[in-house]
This record gives C-alpha cells, structure tokens and sequence, in this order.
C-alpha cells in the first residue's frame, strides 16, 4: 500500500515539474517575444523622430547701420566665453522675436557692440532639445525667454534680482550687470532674431506656456512678456505708481506706452506723457493718455507749464523716464544725453519716485561730449536731492514679474500688441525694419522667422496683417481699456 502511495505521489510530482518546465518555458518564450516587440517598436519610434536641424540663420550685427541676414552656426550647448558645455540648457526653434529700441543703440553706433553678434533679447520659442541636466522642461515646450541670462542659483538670482547674475557674464565686474541674450557687455550670448538660439540653464530662464492653443493665439502679446512688459512694470514699481496718483512718463515709444498702459491698469487718475514723435502720441491718445508734443516746449519750465494746464498742478506723483541717452535736448533738439531725465526731475513733486527705464551706459562712442561718452551726465542732482526723490535705474528683473504679466494676458486684461500697434514681418523683412524703426516709426515690429503665425503670403513690414484670432497687428489697433 505504502508503495502505491509513494509511487503516486512520484508520479505527481514529475507531472508537476514538467507542468511548471512548460509553464517556465512559456512565461520564457513570452518574455523574449515581449522584449523583441518593444526593441522593435522603440526602434520604428526612433526611425520616424524628425532629425534635428543642423542650420540656421540669424540678423548678424556687422558694425552701425550695418546688418544682415546670413547662415550662422547651429547652437552648441555651452559657455560663450569658454566652451564648457552647459548640461541644463536646451535649444530653441525661434517661434517670435522683437526688435527692440535698445537694439538701435548699436546699429546707430551707440555701443560697441562686436561685429558677428547674431542680435536679440525678445524672443519666445520652441524647446527642440535639452541638456541631459534638464529636470522640469522637455523637447515641444513653448514659452517665454526674459532678456537676462541667468543661472537661477547664485546669490543675485535667489534675491530675485536675475539681471544681475552673477555667473552669466564674465564681464560683470567690470560692467556690473549680468548676462544679455545678443547684446552688448552681456557675456558673448548670441540672440534671438535668428531661426535657432541656444538658451542656457533652461528651467530657470524659460517661462512654460501651458496651453499651447491659447498661446499661439496671444502670441504677440506673450512676445512682449521677455523684455517690454516686464520693463514698463519696473519703472511703475520704481515710481511707486499706485491707485489714484498722477504720473508724467517721457517717451512714447513701446516702453513707455506699455508702461502707460500698467499705470492704467494700477489705477493711476492721471497719465500725460511726451515725445517729439506725433505718431507715438496717437497712439498714448487712443489708450487714454493726456500728451505733450516736445516740438513746442523748449526747456524744462514750459514743461512744468505744459503739465501744469494738462493736470492742474506742475508736479505729478510719480516719473518714468523711457528715452535714455539718446534724448533731444527741449530747445536745441539735439542730443544731450540726461535731457529726459532732467525733464522727469523738473515736474515730478518733491519727495517723489521716479523709475528710469531709457539705457544709460559707460562707453558711448558718439555721445556730444567727453564726458557722456565716458558715462558721465549733466544732472541736477542739487534740485533731486533738495527735492528729496527716490530715483531707481538698471535693467528689469523680468522673472519677477513674467508669470503675472502672463496671466493679465492669458486672461484678456493686457492687449498689448494692439496698444503697441505691433507689426509682423518675416525674417529677411529685418533690415528693411531697422531701417524704419531708426526712422522713428511708431509700430513695435515682431519677427516671424519660422511662419508660425501663418502670415498672409506677400505681406510685408508696412502691410496690416491679421496674424492670429487672439493678437492683432493693424494700423487700426486700438486699446481695449
């Protein structure tokens, strides 16, 4: 009986050894042809992945006046100053770029800038590849680049004050500002009016746009977020511009119509603001703007006299300087560099706040005098201190203030292209709009070197172009306030 039972159970346990072989010997079989189906599908993933570009083209400085649109190397992830490669940075397809009154400086031979320089610091874009230190962006992301180049990590970037990094540019001992996309004394990074750009330490200098949809549709205005908006909400946080004061803005030219447009938005019972250029002026009057046209005001008291009748009194809250040092002097419409600022002085009220947002610079090779070219500036700062105002100068801190500037645009509280009647023009369209901007034209133009916003064939810089259902560029845009 004993042997029965043994033999059984002998006889059991062969059948379910051989039960678990086949079993083993399936789940083997399963596995290999699961394996060989994912090699297979990865690699037929991998042979339909579109290859990256290896060309581009870009607006290249070549000296004042001077400008081209010629084939430029592929951006390389690293250093301009040294070559060391930058693991956290990524490469961006070019969606949109500015052209910025800044960017005249140069071109007018205002700067030193070095010849090759591919220009721009106003640029959103298209992430097409990221460093292998990457961690929160990704290859398809579309956003926003702030004009200054900066780490995220050092002392200045955790004060939140990125424009003055202090590892983005080699040069800021001596120059005292951070890194510049296309500029001058920025660290060597080359810009974004060109098809492709580099963009380093990517998950700090990269504003995600989380709804691609909308944000094709608002994408002239979210253009603006990298340097213009974010500069105009400066100068009003400098000036203390809040609910109900009266503010005195010189310079009508993108900056200083978007910084009108903020003080509208904070509340301010009055803005005037001036220029020499008429077209500007229509444009400050559309979005409800009293004006001052400096052609008929000849120095600093027919000014206070000329605020005096627009606003009842001749000092207004708050000033904002948006010319710079390529101001015209009130009687001799020449240049005098601190013309402007001067003019802010005279009619902002004592103990007032004034933002200076126009560029300043050390280093002006055609400044009127020695002194100017050197940095040196005829102030009043004898009247300024007497009068006890607060003046505030130096580039944006444009991270500070992007992602609420996105959603005042996101949520339609800000049309700024419309405000800044922006026009749209293809890449090879930039030197004829350089041209036109140093011609003193009022519109902001936007460069469109990719298509994206399916431009009408055959426009051109002067045309009126529809470009999306959200922002429009047209001679007929007017302010939705």
């Amino acid at each position: 009986m004993m042997q029965k039972v043994g033999d059984a159970v002998s006889q059991a346990a062969e059948k379910a050894g051989a039960t678990l072989a086949g079993v083993k010997e399936k789940a083997q079989a399963a596995f290999h042809d699961t394996k060989e189906s994912v090699k297979e599908s990865v690699s037929s993933k991998e042979s339909k992945e579109v290859p990256l570009p290896t060309g581009n083209r870009g607006v290249v400085y070549n000296g004042p006046g001077k400008i081209e649109i010629k084939s430029v190397p592929y951006p390389k992830m690293e250093l301009p100053w040294n070559g060391q490669p930058v693991v956290t940075g990524a490469i961006l397809k070019v969606l949109t770029a500015g052209i910025c009154g800044s960017d005249l400086h140069p071109y007018r031979g205002r700067t030193a800038m070095a010849p090759g320089t591919v220009i721009g610091h106003e640029f959103c874009g298209e992430i097409v590849e990221v460093g292998p230190g990457v961690q929160t962006m990704k290859v398809g992301d579309w956003g926003a680049v702030p004009f200054n180049v900066s780490c995220g990590t050092c002392p200045s970037c955790k004060e939140l004050r990125p424009e003055t990094c202090d590892w983005s540019n080699p040069e800021k001992r001596l120059v005292g500002q951070g890194g510049l996309f296309g500029y001058v004394c920025g660290g060597g990074w080359q810009g974004g009016q060109a098809e492709y750009v580099f963009v380093p330490w990517i998950d700090y200098n990269f504003l995600k746009f989380e709804n691609k949809t909308l944000a094709k549709q608002k994408l002239l205005d979210l253009t603006l977020l990298t340097d213009v908006l974010p500069t105009a909400f400066h100068g009003t946080c400098e000036a203390q511009v809040e609910f109900g004061k009266t503010v005195y803005i010189a310079g009508a030219g993108p900056i200083g119509l978007a910084a009108a447009a903020i003080c509208h938005l904070k509340g301010a019972a009055r803005v005037i603001i001036s220029d020499f250029i008429l077209e500007r002026l229509e444009l400050a009057l559309r979005l409800g703007c009293l004006t001052i046209d400096l052609n008929h005001v000849s120095d600093e008291k027919q000014l206070a006299e000329r605020v005096k009748e627009l606003n009842g009194s001749e000092f207004t809250d708050c000033g904002i300087e948006c010319v710079g040092y390529e101001a015209r002097d009130f009687s001799s419409k020449k240049n005098v560099c601190a013309a402007a600022l001067n003019g802010v002085i005279e009619v902002t009220k004592p103990a007032g706040h004034i933002g200076v947002l126009g560029a300043f610079f050390v280093g002006d090779p055609k400044a009127p005098s020695a002194s100017e070219k050197a940095g040196f500036y005829n102030l009043p700062f004898g009247k300024a201190w007497m009068k006890g105002q607060k003046i505030q100068g130096g580039q944006a801190s444009c991270m500070r203030y992007m992602r609420k500037l996105q959603q005042m645009i996101m949520c339609d509280k800000l049309p700024i292209a419309k405000i800044l009647d922006v026009r749209v023009i293809p890449l090879d369209d930039v030197p004829n709009a350089f041209s036109r901007f140093d011609d003193s034209s009022p519109h902001k133009f936007i460069i469109d070197p990719h298509n994206v916003l399916n431009m009408k064939k055959g426009s051109t810089s002067g045309s009126s172009t529809t470009t999306t259902s959200g922002s429009t560029a047209s001679t007929e845009s007017t302010a939705a306030f």
